[in-house]
């Protein structure tokens, strides 16, 4: 595995690669008039043990989201190393009306399974 550093330019690191997923995922909230009130983004963090999730990209993506679309809630939830955790936070978030799933996956299968399940709950093919 290769160590990349977004210091060196080599690559966008973290806060690129958020840009990107919050870019990606807000094209609806984007057009006029289609973000309501209660529409809201989950952020699934997958572990506490390394406190970089909660301290640098929870908060950057938080504050990030309130410049991008300021009438937007953003909830973060953290599945500590809990595969079932993590599956469970995002139907619950799919649940409760959140319209973005911003998932920081414990594993490729898990995320899988929750990007199906995502599909499904929107009627995506």
């Amino acid at each position: 595995m290769r160590n990349v550093s977004s210091k060196t330019g080599s690559a966008p690191g973290i806060r690129g690669i958020l840009g990107s997923v919050m870019m990606a995922g807000l094209v609806a909230f984007a057009a006029p008039g289609a973000a309501f009130a209660n529409d809201w983004v989950a952020m699934l963090l997958p572990e506490n043990v390394n406190p970089r999730w909660e301290s640098q990209d929870a908060r950057f993506f938080v504050e990030s989201m309130a410049k991008i679309a300021p009438g937007i809630k953003v909830e973060v939830f953290n599945a500590n190393n809990d595969i079932a955790t993590q599956q469970r936070q995002a139907e619950q978030a799919l649940t409760r009306g959140a319209k973005v799933l911003v998932v920081i996956p414990i594993d490729g299968d898990s995320s899988a399974i929750i990007a199906d399940s995502a599909a499904g709950w929107h009627g995506a093919a």
